[in-house]
């Protein structure tokens, strides 16, 4: 496997949902969703987005000659009518253009939001639903929740989980109602108007979206047919939350003043318009990535994201604004099962986004807004004290208020307490959560978490293995965590069998060897997993014989033989993210350096620069191993000397030449 290309791989389709330094950040627990391009390029690997009657991508380019369904006003010119798109101009009126780039009018063309909708005149995207149109209609800014800007990322009431659903309804929605009714739970819906094939909502799913505001669940867009708003005019956007309006208004009488942009992605303007539309922009702080894992076999490590929420933060100091997306089966059943039954075995409170940030239900909507009368209480209420204590060290008054620390910062700065967090109770001198004896001993924050090595709550890193529960008692590690704190085992984890002394899987001797748990997986070398090495063949790449990454669900690094930050296991997680021209990565690292921001620069020749925002620089100097650059730096070289061989001996030439006329 080449280095290089499986990096920039995972560089070039990296979220955009992240901000940096003075932009905003969203605080994700797990993985973000993908850039646009990505997710487009990962529906059919992933699960078809129509209906199993429907194909997702042309079976042909051949055109379908029916009258035509939709006249256009565009001033692309049009083409042949059988190719589209870019320099071939747009399909004829009633036409649709595919995403391959093909003129024809069956669903296969006319989906969106693949059909290209400037080039396909007849696209679902372009088509008007019936009903009164709302364009005129006043939209004053009611209420404290800001509106357009750069959106909102999370709750406001401790004890909330806004769980919310994107691209519906569909036909796994339905029965999804049933179980939050039987849970006594509400959500949020960000409903698409016509995408994927399942028709125009005010035809197809008005009773579901009926009921969704008969049992008390909020109703917002999620534009009509799921374009990139940032690629679009301020028509074709305007149009885009017009016409869901047109269609809510069709069914209910009233339209939302809620939003959530398509792949997270809004731009300035997008977000100047959506102010002058009176719509709050929403995004997320927890991705559980259901419409990644739609696969049964794969659906379990969404799971294993939200079971990680839970243990990140309590009903008692935080909350959660949570995304997923109910047109995938897995995510409909399983994981809102799950997701459910959690909630209520934590003691949260499932509710609406309007609830979850203040905001009365008459501001949700324009028209005519239904009546709310929510009792939603948590059915197991947790016991949540204004003092945290410990065997060792009694904590501040004020340390339940402070909200759970998702990054491993700590301590006055950063206004965040290690009790409860996944990284670790104590919080070290230098603002950072952890475990060991240099984050719990000299210099502890007793303010901002436990301290002398106790943790009430666990930080998923045991100080001693311990064989309390046998393997066959506890799931298989879907994570790469493992051990008493985190009730997994590593035995048939894909990490590797052995569940080292700091609760993390894997197959080498730091797993294996001393301090590895034997009652949560194999130890002392009897792993019968391969190695790292040879999974390298597989599953990571190796230059310089220094760091192996590899790239699964989680991205993970593992560093080999002597080096400056020596991390070996205790490198937690590690997330890719981007933003404009930059990419940016999250490090979460189990030991010393927790969570750094930094830019890469990559210069393919023998340097790679990381710039750390706490302004620490180092510089790696990589020495390639049968690398692709390795062998394309050999044939340049060799190609300058025989360049400057050549610029030699015609200067040579010229010089005999010279000597010789100068001397006859």
């Amino acid at each position: 496997m080449r280095w290089s290309f499986v990096l920039l791989g995972a560089l070039s389709g990296l979220d955009v949902a992240w901000g940096h330094d003075s932009r905003p950040h969203m605080n994700m627990v797990g993985p973000h969703r993908r850039g646009v391009e990505e997710l487009r390029r990962r529906r059919t690997a992933f699960e078809p987005w129509n209906p199993p009657t429907a194909a997702n991508k042309p079976r042909g380019h051949h055109a379908h000659h029916l009258s035509p369904r939709q006249a256009s006003a565009s001033p692309i010119p049009v083409g042949d009518n059988s190719r589209c798109g870019g320099t071939y101009g747009r399909c004829a009126d009633g036409y649709c253009c595919s995403a391959e780039g093909y003129c024809g009018q069956t669903a296969d063309y006319c989906n969106s939001p693949d059909c290209l909708i400037n080039y396909g005149p007849a696209c679902d995207g372009n088509k008007k639903p019936s009903g009164a149109d709302t364009s005129n209609d006043a939209r004053p800014l009611k209420g404290d929740v800001p509106y357009g800007g750069v959106g909102i990322y999370n709750c406001v009431n401790d004890g909330d989980v806004a769980i919310t659903y994107d691209d519906g309804p569909y036909i796994y929605t339905a029965a999804m109602l049933d179980a939050f009714k039987a849970h006594g739970a509400v959500a949020t819906f960000f409903i698409t108007g016509n995408n994927i094939g399942k028709g125009m909502i005010n035809v197809a799913y008005p009773d579901v979206i009926r009921r969704m505001v008969a049992d008390g669940h909020q109703i917002a867009s999620h534009t009509w047919s799921h374009e990139n708003l940032d690629s679009l005019t301020m028509d074709q956007r305007r149009n885009q939350m017009v016409y869901n309006e047109i269609a809510f208004n069709d069914i209910l009488g009233f339209y939302p003043t809620y939003m959530r942009p398509p792949y997270s992605i809004c731009g300035a303007e997008c977000q100047n318009q959506m102010v002058s539309l009176g719509y709050h922009i929403t995004y997320f702080d927890l991705d559980t990535q259901g419409y990644l894992h739609t696969d049964p076999s794969q659906i379990a490590f969404s799971v294993g994201l939200w079971d990680q929420a839970m243990l990140a933060r309590s009903p008692c100091n935080g909350s959660y604004l949570h995304i997923e997306h109910d047109i995938h089966q897995q995510v409909a059943t399983t994981l809102t099962n799950h997701i459910l039954d959690s909630v209520v075995a934590n003691g949260w409170r499932a509710v609406t986004v309007g609830t979850c940030l203040g905001d009365p239900p008459e501001n949700w909507y324009r028209g005519s807004v239904p009546g709310y009368n929510f009792d939603i209480t948590a059915v197991s209420a947790p016991v949540c004290s204004s003092t945290a204590t410990s065997a060792g060290t009694s904590a501040t008054s004020g340390l339940s208020a402070m909200p759970v620390s998702l990054d491993a910062t700590c301590g006055p700065a950063a206004g965040q307490t290690c009790q409860g967090s996944v990284f670790g109770d104590c919080c070290s001198v230098s603002g950072y959560c952890g475990s060991t004896s240099p984050y719990c001993g000299t210099g502890c924050q007793p303010g901002y978490g436990t301290c002398d090595g106790q943790s009430s709550l666990g930080s998923g890193v045991s100080g001693t293995p311990s064989a309390a529960s046998s393997t066959s008692s506890v799931s298989v590690s879907t994570d790469g965590m493992c051990g008493l704190a985190n009730g997994k085992t590593c035995l048939g984890s894909i990490f590797g069998n052995c569940c080292s002394q700091y609760n993390y899987c894997g197959t080498t001797e730091g797993h294996c060897g001393p301090g590895c748990q034997s009652g949560y997986g194999t130890c002392t070398g009897s792993n019968s997993g391969s190695s790292v090495t040879e999974q390298c063949d597989h599953l990571c790449v190796v230059f310089g014989g220094y760091i192996a990454f590899i790239f699964w669900d989680y991205v993970y690094f593992i560093v080999r033989n002597p080096f400056s930050f020596g991390f070996w296991d205790y490198i937690h997680s590690v997330y890719f993210v981007h933003f404009g021209h930059f990419a940016y990565i999250c490090f979460v690292f189990q030991d010393y350096i927790r969570y750094v921001h930094f830019v890469v620069w990559f210069v393919f020749k023998d340097l790679i620069y990381f710039v750390f925002c706490n302004h620490v620089h180092f510089v790696y100097y990589v020495s390639y191993d049968h690398d692709y650059f390795d062998v394309y730096d050999k044939v340049f070289l060799v190609f300058l000397v025989f360049l400057v061989f050549l610029v030699f001996l015609i200067f040579l030439v010229f010089l005999v030449f010279f000597v010789v006329l100068v001397f006859q």
